[in-house]
């Protein structure tokens, strides 16, 4: 069994800059729309069952962390992927999204996308900006 320390004063506090807040409202999401024929493709593309799990297990091991959420605003399921830890990758910072009606039809959306996109996302990247007309 492992050793545990559960004394309040012992626990890691959390940095400054470090709160989940913070690390999402200082990442970029990527701008990567599908066009009609890749929304096709896309549709078309069989990828269920031990097959999408051998693509998130890539994505897992390529560094990326792959969150899945039910957005009852959009009545939609939405998969976010990002990078975990490593500064120094390529889309540190970057949140790439896919939307469906299904979990797995949202997770194969964003992995569609980042195979579209390639290597960098950074092309796609934009910090969104709230426009203010006064």
């Amino acid at each position: 069994m492992g050793q545990t320390n559960d004394k309040r004063s012992e626990l890691r506090k959390r940095s400054a800059g470090n709160s989940r807040t913070e690390r999402f409202n200082a990442a970029r999401f990527v701008q990567y729309e599908l066009d009609e024929v890749q929304r096709v493709s896309c549709r078309g593309w069989d990828l269920d069952g031990e097959d999408l799990w051998l693509e998130v297990l890539s994505l897992l091991d390529g560094g990326y962390t792959i969150s899945v959420r039910n957005e009852a605003a959009s009545t939609a399921y939405a998969c976010f992927v990002t990078v975990r830890g490593n500064d120094a990758h390529p889309n540190a910072g970057l949140i790439l999204a896919g939307r469906g009606s299904t979990p797995a039809k949202a997770v194969k959306q964003a992995i569609f996308k980042h195979k579209a996109i390639d290597a960098s996302w950074l092309q796609f990247a934009e910090r969104r900006t709230e426009v203010i007309d006064d």
